[in-house]
């Protein structure tokens, strides 16, 4: 059975190989098409370069910004491995505390990847702040930015 993101996974590793990758992508697509998984195992491939170990499950050089739990009941369930409720948003704190790691350097290795699933769903301010980290990231620092409609 062939891949169905062969050529993503084609125009990512060629990136990958080239001396100037771009620091921002935009995985765009209806939803269900793979593109959360894809983020992950691309940003797993991405920071693993230089390393003598692959990038694990909880890499700290991989930062996911998505929705939060609703509330602290939700968050109990979420740490239960229950299903849980989520906010609609997400929210500025959110990016600000992914800004705040971004004033260090990449823990394990010389690459971090920040993946925002859904960006669509961003809140106004919070897409404002990105703006900021998008424009001028750090040294070795590369966006994934999930979108279901980029527009």
């Amino acid at each position: 059975m062939s891949d169905p993101h062969a050529a993503q996974w084609r125009e990512w590793r060629a990136a990958l190989a080239s001396p100037r990758m771009h620091h921002a992508w935009i995985l765009a697509g209806r939803k269900g098409l793979g593109k959360h998984d894809f983020a992950l195992a691309a940003a797993r491939e991405l920071v693993a370069i230089g390393r003598t170990a692959p990038a694990g499950e909880n890499d700290p050089d991989i930062q996911l910004l998505t929705h939060l739990p609703k509330d602290e009941k939700e968050a109990r369930k979420q740490e239960k491995g229950e299903p849980f409720e989520t906010k609609r948003n997400i929210a500025i704190e959110q990016v600000r505390g992914m800004q705040a790691r971004l004033t260090t350097r990449p823990t394990l290795g010389a690459y971090r990847a920040i993946i925002i699933d859904p960006a669509d769903d961003l809140e106004r301010n919070a897409a404002n702040a990105l703006l900021k980290s998008l424009e001028e990231p750090p040294e070795g620092t590369f966006f994934l930015l999930v979108a279901h409609s980029p527009a």
